[in-house]
């Protein structure tokens, strides 16, 4: 909690010196809620240009926290914080809900708790580390970990280089994943602090400055971009709020305005190149709004306007290809019906009618349906009252967002694509429903005017706080720490190769993570590793000779059973052996189209329903042992025979006869990784057993057991 709380003093002293030194003079009321942005764009730029110029995180954290330090000296020096007697709910406000929104990882230890078991974050933090250790374009020869991390080279990079520039100061240098808790936190009191200037150049009455400063955090949209590990958008949220806090209160005649601007139009097309184009919409919007509002002074505007230009040009040139390419390959992905779209499927309640209305507010629960029309109604009179005070150029940028959501679901239908729509529109949808609650309530001072709109707000926190616990549910466990034992084997294999053959998707992936550092085999890739057009990049990882292998990292307990290995280390899910031949072999996965099973606390399948494959690795050529107990499956009750064909995808066929219950061993040729397929051409007579099952049972195979042959 201490170090956060460093990271957001340290945000606010630094973002305040840098507008100190381009002449901007505001109310230190407001300065301190856009400081934390305005830091955030000057790192953003400072670490862009760092690795688009080939340097390392590990070579220039030091540089960029000796800059930061030096502008929070300026921000200090002679500054007037006497505001803050009389408004510390505020401030406290701000800092306290991403914590409260956070509560799972402050709980269970936010340099640990894994947040979400969604691939991302494991993926944001692995190119992190990549960031930390080498040169961006470094490719090919590397540890399998690094050799992932290369083939994002060309895609967004800013808020991994985040993770690695934290990771000193909070006493974990070199350790992304360990400042991956600290970094979301400091994100989200970013987006609050933004949001409590943009609301506060509104003057509103501080109970609805609170009520939506809550509504902009503790909202179930925020969560699920937690619960998706959505690092880029957690930097992308601020900027649409801060253009439209400083649009609005901004001096033309003032050219300080411009490095601002400019900084902030650069960090958002590092941070988030595909969503910059709709929040460029929205500054012309708010611009335009100034214009014929004022009428006076637009001459100014244009100049400050193409000065603006000119210098995110600069701040930005050396990103320009990259930018071009990934936006145009993000909207491929997006208009593209034909192949996979990144994170379809996570949010599949905003394409169904009956529980759209819910789904967009972000409740969760059964009963959300009536809150959400009442804030519905709200959002709806919001609108209009924003559009009566003249402030359209904010009114359509919200209909435009919306636009944009509504496009997602009737005419892509693509879920994932409705809620970046919503997630860049929240603090928009939020500042339409505190308007709307002025509309229909009135400006009313009175008390029962404030437990009105207490109530009401109540009602959006309660439904929410519901959703963070349950958020907690998502993950097992509630620490990595567990998998980070990992580490331990370094302190018996030394800088000894190790075969990683752990078939669970979690453990593999941490266990590439946390052993980085030593020269590992992965028998399969799991995870993003595994992903069609990654595979061959995985390929070119630095190779290991596996013959020269003395030991092997696994999930499984079972190779107990095999001569050849001894239990070294024991420790959360993994298992390390010795393994005293050099002739070995391991199952890596099996693929089962009837899923696996535990029959009698023995791992067992059945086979009947296509293809079931067993993927071998093998530390040599040569003839491997299968074997396992067989039995007759109930969909053929009349034949007292099955017949399996087992065959290789080096082109070995066998045909094996079950005719009663029994252990079964046959001998395969191996040639390295191998896979074994089996099927059965017998046809089940019984389509549905007693229970309700209607898989087809043909023969169940229980404690596979495999080794090389001594022939």
């Amino acid at each position: 909690m201490l170090l956060y709380l460093l990271l957001c003093v340290i945000s606010i002293l630094a973002g305040r010196g840098i507008l100190r030194l381009t002449g901007i003079q505001m109310h230190s009321r407001l300065s301190l809620y856009l400081s934390p942005i305005i830091t955030l764009t000057f790192l953003t730029v400072f670490l862009g240009w760092g690795v688009l110029f080939g340097y390392t995180i590990k070579q220039i954290w030091a540089t960029g926290y000796l800059i930061t330090c030096l502008f929070a000296v300026i921000g200090i020096w002679r500054a007037d914080y006497r505001f803050l007697k009389d408004e510390y709910v505020l401030p406290a406000t701000v800092i306290i809900l991403p914590v409260g929104l956070m509560a799972p990882y402050f709980w269970h230890g936010i340099a640990t708790y894994p947040g979400s078991p969604a691939m991302d974050g494991w993926s944001y933090i692995a190119v992190g580390q990549y960031l930390w250790e080498y040169p961006r374009g470094a490719e090919g020869g590397l540890a399998p970990l690094y050799q992932y991390a290369a083939h994002l080279n060309g895609t967004r990079f800013i808020a991994s280089a985040f993770l690695g520039f934290f990771s000193p100061v909070i006493g974990h240098a070199g350790d992304t994943q360990a400042a991956s808790g600290y970094f979301l936190a400091w994100a989200l009191f970013v987006f609050s602090s933004t949001c409590m200037f943009f609301i506060l150049t509104r003057e509103l009455d501080r109970v609805l400055q609170i009520a939506y400063i809550g509504i902009c955090i503790f909202s179930g949209w925020i969560l699920n971009m937690l619960k998706v590990n959505n690092y880029d958008n957690a930097l992308a949220l601020s900027f649409l709020p801060a253009y439209g806090g400083i649009i609005f209160i901004a001096e033309a005649r003032r050219w300080g305005w411009v490095l601002i601007l400019a900084m902030l139009s650069a960090a958002i097309m590092f941070c988030y190149p595909e969503m910059s184009p709709l929040v460029f919409t929205g500054v012309l919007l708010f611009l335009l709004q100034r214009f014929i509002k004022e009428k006076k002074g637009i001459i100014h505007w244009l100049v400050l306007l193409l000065m603006t230009i000119a210098v995110t040009s600069v701040l930005v040139s050396p990103w320009w290809k990259t930018f071009i390419s990934f936006f145009h390959t993000q909207l491929g992905a997006v208009v593209s019906a034909q192949s996979a779209r990144p994170g379809e499927g996570f949010f599949p309640d905003l394409l169904k009618p009956d529980r759209f209305l819910r789904a967009f507010w972000g409740f969760r629960v059964w009963f959300g349906n009536v809150p959400a029309f009442a804030f519905s109604i709200f959002a709806i009179f919001g609108l209009y009252n924003i559009f009566k005070k003249g402030e359209w150029g904010l009114g359509f940028i919200i209909l435009l967002l919306f636009c944009g959501t509504m496009i997602m679901v009737l005419r892509s239908t693509y879920d994932y694509g409705a809620y970046k729509f919503i997630l860049l529109n929240w603090w928009g949808i939020a500042f339409a429903v505190i308007s709307g609650t002025i509309s229909l309530l009135g400006s009313s001072k009175k008390s029962i005017y404030k437990w009105i709109v207490g109530a009401i707000f109540s009602i959006f926190f309660i439904l929410n706080s519901g959703s963070v616990l349950k958020f907690d549910k998502l993950v097992s466990p509630k620490s990595l720490l567990e998998y980070k034992q990992a580490r331990e084997i370094t302190k018996i294999v030394k800088n000894e190769p190790v075969v990683v053959n752990v078939s669970d998707d979690i453990a593999n992936i941490w266990s590439v993570y946390f052993l980085r550092d030593i020269p590992i085999h992965l028998t399969e890739y799991h995870g993003y590793m595994a992903q069609a057009h990654v595979v061959p990049l995985m390929e070119r990882s630095k190779s290991i000779d596996v013959l020269q292998s003395r030991f092997l990292l696994s999930d499984s307990s079972s190779l107990a059973q095999t001569p050849s290995m001894r239990l070294a280390w024991a420790g959360g899910p993994y298992r390390l052996w010795e393994i005293s031949g050099y002739s070995w072999v391991v199952v890596s996965r099996i693929d089962n189209p009837n899923g696996i099973e535990k029959w009698g606390g023995v791992q067992g399948f059945w086979i009947g329903k296509g293809d079931t494959r067993i993927y071998l690795t093998a530390s040599r050529n040569g003839k491997a042992v299968i074997s396992a107990e067989l039995v007759r499956g109930p969909s053929i009750p009349e034949k007292t025979e099955r017949t399996l064909v087992i065959t290789t995808d080096h082109g070995y066929e066998k045909l094996v006869t079950v005719s009663g219950a029994g252990i079964y061993s046959f001998s395969i040729p191996v040639v390295g990784k191998t896979t074994v397929i089996i099927r059965s051409p017998d046809k089940p007579s019984v389509s549905r057993m007693p229970n309700g099952d209607t898989r087809p049972m043909i023969v169940g195979m229980r404690g596979l057991e495999v080794h090389m042959s001594r022939e």
